[in-house]
C-alpha cells in the first residue's frame, strides 16, 4: 500500500481541510417582499390600501418599511429619496392617504433581514380622475312640460360636484343656448353672483337647448343638456276686474263715479301691468246706451266714467290685445256683432278678450 507521506500530499490535505472549514456556516438567502395594489381603481383624492407580504426563506427576522413619493418610481431603488415608514410585525396593509393620490405617485416597500440582505418592490400608480358630476335642471317656471311664451326660464346646476377635487380646486363652467328659428334669446345671469345659474326669455315658439360643460382642475370635462319647450303664443285673457266679471251692471252716482279696472290678466309670460313694450294693450271705449262707443285710449288698466248726468246709462268696454292682433280683432268683431257683454275665447275657457259694463247713473 502506498503511503501518503510525501510533502506534496501533506500540503494538499491541509488545503482541503481549510476549504472544508469555509462551508461550516449556512449561506444567507435574500428575503422577498411583495406589494399588491387595491382590487379596484385608485380614485384621485381618495385613500388607497396596498397589501404587503414579506418572507425570508431562512426564517430570519425582517424589518419592513414603506414609503410613497410623487411622480415616477426610481429606476434604481437604491436612489429612493422618499421617507421610510416602519411596518409593524404582523401588519399587512399600508394606506396611501388621499393627499398623496391627487396626482401620479410611486409606493415602495422594503425588507431587510438580520444579515442585512434586502429586497424591495415598487409600484407606480396613476389615480383615476373623474369628471365633474353635473346636476342640470329647470327651476323656473314650474309649468312643465311646456312653458308659456315670454317665460323667464331659470336653469340651475346647483348640486354639481367634482368627486375627487383637491382642496381649493375650482370647476370652470361654460354655458351655451341653442335657439329655435325667430328667437333672439340669450343666456344671462339671474341676478345672483354664481356661475351655477343662467336665465333667458323664451321669445319664440320651439325648443331651446341649454348646454353646460364643466371642467375640473385636471382638465377632465363633462357635459349636460336640458331642453326647454316654449309653447305657442296664446290669446291674452282678462281674468279679474273690479267690479267682477259677474257684475257687469252697476248703479253709480254722476257726482262720485267709481273706476272700472282690470286687476288680473293671463297672457303667457308677458309683462303686466301694460308696458311700453306693447306686448299687452288695453283699449277702452265708452258711450251712451243705444249710441256709438268712442275710443278712449290704450295702455291703462282702469277708467272712470266722468261727465255724465243723472239718468244716463253708459256702456264701457275694455279689450285686451297682444301681438296676435289679427286673430283677436276677428274674434272681437264676432263678439260685438253678437252683442256679447263678455267675449270669451275659446268658449268655456274663462279667457275673456273683452268685457263690457253697463253703468246706470241713478244714485
Amino acid at each position: 500500500m502506498r503511503r501518503l507521506t510525501s510533502p506534496r500530499w501533506l500540503a494538499w490535505l491541509f488545503a482541503a481541510a481549510e476549504l472544508a472549514g469555509c462551508f461550516t456556516e449556512p449561506i444567507n438567502r435574500q428575503p422577498s417582499v411583495q406589494l399588491t395594489p387595491p382590487g379596484t381603481s385608485i380614485m384621485r383624492g381618495k385613500d388607497a390600501s396596498f397589501t404587503v407580504v414579506a418572507t425570508d426563506p431562512d426564517g430570519d427576522p425582517l424589518m419592513v418599511s414603506w414609503g410613497v413619493v410623487a411622480g415616477d418610481c426610481p429606476i434604481d431603488v437604491q436612489s429612493w429619496q422618499g421617507d421610510r415608514r416602519p411596518l409593524g410585525a404582523g401588519e399587512r396593509q399600508v394606506v396611501v392617504e388621499s393627499s398623496a393620490t391627487l396626482a401620479p405617485f410611486c409606493v415602495c416597500v422594503f425588507a431587510v433581514d438580520s444579515h442585512n440582505a434586502t429586497d424591495a418592490n415598487c409600484l407606480p400608480q396613476t389615480p383615476v380622475n373623474r369628471a365633474p358630476d353635473i346636476q342640470l335642471r329647470v327651476v323656473e317656471p314650474n309649468t312643465l312640460p311646456r312653458f308659456p311664451l315670454f317665460s323667464r326660464v331659470r336653469v340651475s346646476a346647483a348640486g354639481t360636484v367634482d368627486p375627487d377635487a383637491a382642496p381649493g380646486e375650482m370647476i370652470l363652467y361654460s354655458w351655451n343656448l341653442d335657439r329655435p328659428p325667430g328667437s333672439s334669446a340669450a343666456l344671462e345671469g339671474c341676478g345672483t353672483a354664481t356661475d351655477l345659474e343662467r336665465c333667458f326669455t323664451g321669445d319664440a315658439r320651439g325648443t331651446y337647448t341649454v348646454t353646460l360643460e364643466a371642467r375640473d382642475g385636471m382638465g377632465e370635462k363633462s357635459r349636460a343638456m336640458v331642453p326647454v319647450e316654449i309653447a305657442e303664443d296664446r290669446l291674452p285673457c282678462i281674468r279679474e276686474t273690479t267690479p267682477a266679471l259677474t257684475s257687469l251692471i252697476r248703479d253709480d252716482s254722476p257726482d262720485a263715479p267709481r273706476s272700472l279696472s282690470v286687476t288680473k290678466v293671463d297672457d303667457d309670460g308677458n309683462p303686466y301691468p301694460a308696458s311700453s313694450s306693447g306686448r299687452i294693450q288695453f283699449t277702452w271705449f265708452a258711450g251712451l246706451e243705444g249710441g256709438p262707443m268712442s275710443y278712449l285710449g290704450n295702455d291703462f288698466e282702469s277708467f272712470t266714467p266722468v261727465g255724465y248726468q243723472l239718468g244716463d246709462v253708459v256702456r264701457v268696454r275694455v279689450e285686451i290685445r297682444d301681438r296676435n292682433v289679427k286673430t283677436i280683432d276677428d274674434i272681437l268683431t264676432r263678439c260685438q256683432m253678437s252683442g256679447d257683454a263678455l267675449c270669451e275665447s275659446p268658449p268655456g275657457s274663462g279667457c275673456f278678450l273683452s268685457a263690457t259694463w253697463t253703468v246706470r247713473f241713478n244714485l
